[in-house]
């Protein structure tokens, strides 16, 4: 029996992967590092520190990962104050289906709480949501570990046989993978070259998706 839906949130609920791989991108010109917006897109799904770190190592930068994490949210913000965020095609009126249908949602993401507000509430959605886990302060191993999925349901109260998560990265699927959930792979063009081959369905519009789909996952499990 269905009872949960489990969110990620950049590039699932909103359009946002581009929009961090472009401050990326700017940001860390000044510490030496210079390359397109799309290097950065090979990332998505693993938490911006955790990224921090890598590029530090990989590129020899001198910075910590906190300072970079200031200079790309700064860029971030630029962004979006010139364009907004943008909603992933039908994802608002999925959540409220979904809400309306009594299922409990829950959103997992790599981003602090700081963005996952913002977020909720440019969408005016937080209210659908049950709990809100972030993987961005160190409190727990990000993904593609299983610890955001695992302490989201633990919060939620459900076992992860009777739940759903909702990814758009490889990283984000084998974390949920790990956590012994049904994962969806969301097919976004915006995020990457990502296979989701380990996706238990792969959704494409989330305007095919009813209530009786999200259903069918769950008894199929």
């Amino acid at each position: 029996m269905l009872q949960s839906v489990i969110f990620d949130m950049d590039g699932v609920i909103v359009d946002s992967e581009q929009m961090h791989a472009d401050a990326n991108a700017i940001a860390l010109v000044p510490y030496g590092l210079t390359m397109p917006a799309e290097y950065y897109l090979s990332y998505a799904g693993t938490s911006k520190y955790r990224m921090m770190e890598i590029l530090i190592e990989k590129h020899h930068l001198n910075a910590t990962a906190d300072e970079l994490c200031r200079a790309a949210d700064r860029e971030n913000d630029v962004i979006f104050e010139r364009d907004g965020f943008r909603e992933v095609p039908g994802v608002v009126n999925l959540i409220k289906m979904l809400s309306n249908e009594g299922i409990s949602l829950a959103i997992a993401s790599s981003s602090p709480y700081e963005d996952i507000y913002k977020v909720t509430d440019y969408f005016d959605i937080r209210k659908y949501f049950d709990v809100m886990v972030s993987g961005f302060n160190g409190d727990i191993n990000p993904k593609p570990a299983p610890d955001i999925y695992n302490l989201a349901l633990k919060k939620l109260g459900f076992t992860p046989e009777a739940s759903i998560a909702i990814e758009d990265t490889d990283t984000g699927l084998l974390a949920a993978h790990r956590a012994l959930l049904t994962c969806i792979g969301y097919r976004n063009p915006l995020s990457g070259n990502q296979t989701l081959e380990i996706a238990d369905a792969i959704l494409e519009d989330y305007s095919n998706a009813d209530i009786n789909y999200f259903k069918s996952l769950v008894n199929k499990a």
